[in-house]
């Protein structure tokens, strides 16, 4: 007769054969940043506990439980969805390899499906494509694709980090149109182009050519962008009297197309005003004139040519609603104001403030804007117990406002403070205060953001709410490798 050893060394081998299978989940990450490891699992298994463990998954290779935040793992189980997710921040490379997630079944085998993690260096790539223009002239950039990727989503931005090229893409092939940038998909060639017009100084650089894959990481070439200063002089002649100009010509053909054009000035202006905003926040912009302009249309556009800003004026004095943008006209100061709300880091670069005039150039004053990244941080609290939210507090100022408020964006979230019984102010300093939020709810879960001024310093915090689980009566016994597939 076997003994039960032998029969349950077979069922197990067994078993673990199915899982590596048929329960395969493969993530993909950057290192230095956050992945997410989402596990589904069956009906029936909303209120057990959850867990994601090293490879070979003993009880000292547990990471983290539904139960419990840890410093690098985060973790939040949506039981309508039936998905336990795992957010592993600040990955490293030695953090690739395998994992498992993990159902707790009292008093039965735990069930488990395989997870495979990939890590990679947040930069790109081994070969540079270099790039030349002139200011105030275009580029096209050449972007190669392979035949599997011809349906696929392209994009391009600016930069060298894979992680973030996609969501900060100035332009993709779902929208080939955006302010000076243009893409163009040849299929036949296997090969997307992207055109820079009325170049800048500033558009020097590294850039990103992108193709979104389903899974796996998504695939990326790099071009270094070069502009280069154009080339002037002033000369000066007598009313009456000729005067004559002198003029490149491009290569040795003595029948190519020679051009002499007038026109204002392509750039604006000596003084710039720098501005600085956070991410899902909002800025307001001043924009002075002088008392002959009280009556003018005053405008709004990106970018920095006088030539074009009010045909590609965002808003005007006379449309004052327009989408994210609102502008505001204070005859008495003299002073229009523009708002830009929900700021994405797309938003950073240079602005014109116009006033237009009847006769003569319009008046302008510049403005660069920098929209720094939002801080944030996830954490998990326990139904029925309290749990503290870390917020910053701008300025040295005690008696200024504190604010936590709850919604999907910053600028239309509600305000959680105005409950004191739940959501309680403590530890107040000059750099940090808490709020703790007494007896959580599943209703409590969702995205807050919280600081001492809205238009300054905040951040973002996402708060998952997993349900309290008495201990386990008898030992697990995942220990020896009793891998079941979870779905």
């Amino acid at each position: 007769m076997w003994s039960f050893q032998v029969m349950l060394f077979i069922l197990s081998a067994a078993v673990c054969c199915v899982s590596r299978a048929a329960g395969l989940i493969h993530v993909f990450g950057y290192k230095g940043r956050n992945v997410n490891v989402s596990c589904p699992y069956n009906e029936g298994y909303e209120s057990y506990e959850k867990y994601l463990c090293n490879d070979p998954c003993r009880n000292k290779d547990v990471l983290t439980r539904s139960q419990k935040h840890q410093n690098k793992y985060s973790t939040y189980d949506d039981k309508t969805s039936r998905i336990f997710t795992v957010t592993i921040s600040d990955l490293r490379l030695d953090d690739a390899g395998k994992y498992w997630c993990g159902v707790t079944r009292k008093g039965l085998i735990d069930l488990y499906t395989e997870v495979k993690l990939e890590v990679k260096e947040d930069r790109c790539c081994d070969t540079v494509n270099q790039t030349q223009s002139t200011e105030e002239g275009s580029v096209t950039i050449s972007c190669p694709y392979d035949s599997q990727s011809v349906n696929k989503l392209k994009f391009f931005c600016r930069g060298n980090r894979p992680s973030t090229c996609l969501q900060q893409a100035v332009i993709t092939s779902s929208n080939t149109q955006d302010g000076r940038f243009r893409l163009s998909d040849d299929r036949k060639s296997g090969i997307f182009t992207v055109t820079i017009s009325s170049l800048t100084l500033k558009d020097s650089g590294s850039y990103l050519c992108g193709v979104q894959r389903n899974s796996g990481f998504d695939v990326f070439t790099a071009v270094e962008l070069e502009v280069k200063e154009l080339e002037s002089y002033n000369i000066r002649g007598i009313e009456g009297r000729p005067v004559t100009l002198q003029c490149p010509n491009s290569g040795q053909q003595h029948d190519n197309r020679k051009f002499l054009c007038k026109g204002d000035q392509h750039r604006c202006c000596d003084t710039v005003n720098n501005i600085q905003g956070n991410e899902d926040g909002s800025v307001t912009i001043s924009c002075p004139y002088d008392y002959h302009s009280i009556d003018k249309l005053k405008f709004f556009c990106r970018g920095n040519r006088p030539s074009t800003c009010l045909q590609q004026a965002v808003i005007t004095s006379s449309n004052t609603q327009d989408g994210r943008f609102r502008l505001s006209d204070d005859r008495k100061s003299r002073i229009f104001t523009v708002t830009i709300s929900s700021l994405t880091l797309k938003d950073s670069g240079s602005y014109l403030c116009g006033v237009q005039r009847n006769s003569g150039f319009d008046a302008f004053t510049a403005v660069q804007l920098e929209v720094k990244e939002l801080e944030s941080y996830n954490i998990s609290g326990i139904e029925g117990r309290p749990v503290t939210l870390q917020c910053p507090n701008s300025g040295q100022q005690h008696d200024n406002r504190k604010f936590l408020c709850k919604g999907d964006q910053h600028n239309s979230c509600t305000d959680m403070m105005e409950n004191q019984t739940k959501f309680k102010l403590l530890n107040v300093s000059s750099s940090c205060f808490s709020v703790i939020i007494t007896e959580l709810e599943a209703a409590d879960a969702g995205t807050y953001y919280c600081g001492s001024d809205s238009q300054l310093r905040f951040i973002k915090i996402q708060l998952a709410v997993a349900l309290w689980l008495q201990p386990a009566l008898l030992n697990r016994l995942h220990h020896s490798h009793h891998h079941i597939n979870l779905t």
